[in-house]
């Protein structure tokens, strides 16, 4: 997970929260509907939920759920490296 400053809105939650997507193999119905409560729960505290090194296979899975527009296509990095860079006046 890659940590980044603090939201002031609610401190000491992060403004991103990076998942790490190499793992995923399928994402099936229950996986898509626990994303998207996870990804409402974050927006919610202003957390804004981004993926990395998700393969062709599964981001066809997330898109076929929803999930990619849910989103954003911003949203998707090819490495943890590639998050952090795209975000650097916000790292710890």
């Amino acid at each position: 997970m890659t940590q980044t400053k603090e939201s002031p809105e609610y401190p000491g939650c992060f403004r991103r929260n990076c998942l790490d997507a190499v793992a995923i193999g399928d994402v099936d119905y229950s996986g898509a509907a626990a994303l998207r409560s996870a990804r409402q729960m974050l927006k919610e505290k202003g957390v804004r939920l981004v993926f990395a090194m998700v393969s062709e296979h599964t981001r066809k899975e997330l898109d076929r759920h929803g999930i990619s527009e849910l989103v954003e296509r911003e949203a998707f990095f090819d490495n943890g490296d590639a998050v952090i860079a795209a975000f650097p006046q916000t790292q710890t």
